[in-house]
């Protein structure tokens, strides 16, 4: 049963067919009652048409018809939030599930302990948003391989990966090639691996900022980040910021970097000309 309270109203009445009612409509209705009363609706039929319209309306089913297949089916492929009200044993179906988070990857929120852990299911949610990794077992953000293939949709999927894979360094190639920001999750070791860097950097070179104080201080690697973005040279270090060739090098790709170049450098007619 479901109840809408109104304090300053009188009368109470029942609302018989809640799911015939469109939102609008339903207010309407509402309107006068101190309490209205939503009787759960048991007619298959009637649920069928409803949720073919709007898929929540779901929640006006009785319990029985909120455990049937081929009713919930339709209402989360309608609305994937629909899932919320369908039963413990169709929270935990496959079909059911994986339906609904293909309408919307936070239907993953409200899928049971099973279908958090199929894989199938996690990278269609991640492949909309990778915040769907908050909601995915424990034991598949432990995957190895999982996590490498959920990184090749997005480099940001580490960010909920578990701790120890940071330091695997396979999967953080992974990461990086496709994002090269994922860098930030790496851990303290990896942020100083010179083909790790390399690789973000060549994907994006403000990843720069991530790298170990000894890897900013690498000439090739800033070259490669500077080169994919001017201004990545601010995270270079002082010694790289007053390097003729790495300051040409990121004002030809963005000449506003000539603002994170070392005083020496400027006065070098020849680094401003070029």
């Amino acid at each position: 049963a479901f109840y809408f309270r109104f304090r300053c109203l009188s009368d109470t009445r029942a609302i018989q067919t809640p799911l015939q009612l469109g939102a609008f409509a339903l207010c309407q209705e509402m309107r006068g009652a101190e309490q209205v009363y939503v009787r759960p609706t048991s007619d298959r039929d009637t649920v069928l048409a409803a949720v073919r319209q709007c898929g929540s309306r779901l929640q006006y089913a009785s319990s029985g018809i909120r455990g049937d297949k081929e009713v919930v089916l339709r209402a989360v492929k309608q609305d994937g939030s629909a899932l919320q009200y369908a039963n413990d044993s169709l929270r935990a179906d496959e079909e059911v599930v994986l339906e609904a988070v293909k309408q919307h990857w936070a239907a993953l929120v409200h899928a049971s302990d099973t279908p958090r852990a199929k894989k199938e299911i996690v990278l269609e949610a991640v492949k909309q948003n990778v915040r769907a990794l908050r909601y995915v077992s424990s034991s598949l953000r432990a995957d190895p391989a999982f996590v490498l293939e959920a990184v090749t949709q997005s480099g940001r999927t580490l960010q909920y990966a578990i701790e120890c894979l940071l330091e695997d360094k396979e999967t953080l190639l992974g990461a990086v090639k496709h994002n090269g920001l994922a860098l930030q999750y790496a851990s303290v070791s990896l942020r100083g691996e010179k083909q790790i860097v390399r690789e973000a950097v060549m994907q994006n070179g403000l990843a720069l900022e991530y790298a170990s104080t000894e890897i900013r201080a690498e000439r090739e690697i800033v070259l490669a980040a500077v080169k994919k973005c001017g201004t990545a040279l601010r995270h270079a270090a002082d010694t790289i910021r007053g390097d003729k060739e790495a300051v040409i090098a990121a004002m030809k790709e963005d000449f506003s970097a000539f603002h994170y170049a070392s005083d020496s450098c400027l006065a070098d007619k020849e680094a401003v000309i070029a």
